[in-house]
């Protein structure tokens, strides 16, 4: 998506997301799944910490971004998340590189 907005004749405001909604809990879940980890065991919610404006769940409507630059959004969010923490084990595995030499 970012290379075809940089292909564009004038700029605009394109918005990058899958056009669904998934709450922050739920995605914080599903990383810990990935890890094997069970999210009860290492995180503690202190619900007197929310704002009142605090929105449940939030999402993006990308509709621009695929009829102008014929974009469609293709990953489920366990792929997004393996490739996010695919890309995290890279990095640390770079700097523990770095670090060492």
């Amino acid at each position: 998506a970012m290379w075809l907005m940089l292909q564009q004749d004038q700029p605009r405001d394109y918005l990058v997301c899958s056009g669904s909604s998934i709450s922050l809990k739920d995605f914080v879940v599903k990383v810990f799944e990935q890890l094997n980890l069970n999210f009860d065991d290492h995180v503690e919610i202190d619900k007197s910490l929310y704002r009142a404006v605090d929105l449940e769940k939030m999402w993006g409507d990308n509709s621009m971004t695929k009829d102008e630059l014929n974009w469609e959004y293709d990953l489920s969010i366990n792929q997004l998340i393996t490739h996010l923490l695919a890309d995290e084990r890279e990095f640390i595995l770079w700097q523990e590189k770095v670090a060492n030499s």
